[in-house]
């Protein structure tokens, strides 16, 4: 589905547990959500990852996505570059064996997009930062909760960010 999204697309994924063995990558897409059953109901996991980095890569503008959890990818969990106007809404990103230096380095990991809203997010046990917005402009960031991460939260060279009502522990 990722593959062959064309603009104005909603990728729904049903409830469950799906494994998979390469990165999930949307690139230079327009307008699409990315939309589980829930966060405890949708899981990705990448713990048996054979190609690329990140779980799931996000390049394009006006996308969301929402209601799921990505689990033990080898690099960071969701890496959206490039983007315009992206929305993580009750995403959780975690590794699942705990704090160990294996794992990946950012939890939720947007890099040089503009419009970033990131709400209600889990982000836990990155090698780094849980949440980590770098190289942006006009970011919210607000009520996620990150732990057991080296770094809960980190807004690194941005334009215009407010971060409220998050839990860091």
């Amino acid at each position: 589905q990722f593959i062959l999204a064309e603009d104005s697309t909603v990728i729904e994924i049903p409830a469950g547990f799906f494994e998979l063995k390469t990165q999930l990558i949307l690139d230079n897409k327009n307008d699409i959500t990315i939309r589980g059953a829930g966060m405890k109901e949708t899981v990705l996991s990448f713990k048996d990852l054979k190609a690329g980095g990140e779980g799931v890569k996000l390049v394009g503008n006006r996308i969301k996505i929402e209601d799921l959890t990505i689990e033990n990818a080898p690099g960071d969990g969701i890496k959206a570059q490039h983007a315009e106007d992206i929305t993580f809404r009750k995403v959780n990103v975690t590794w699942t064996h705990g704090r160990k230096s294996d794992n990946g380095t950012y939890a939720i990991y947007p890099v040089q997009c503009k419009n970033v809203l990131i709400d209600e997010c889990v982000a836990s046990h990155s090698k780094d930062a849980g949440i980590y917005v770098g190289q942006s402009e006009n970011v919210v960031v607000r009520n996620s909760l990150a732990f057991g991460n080296v770094a809960g939260i980190e807004i690194e060279n941005c334009d215009n960010a407010e971060v409220y009502g998050n839990i860091a522990r």
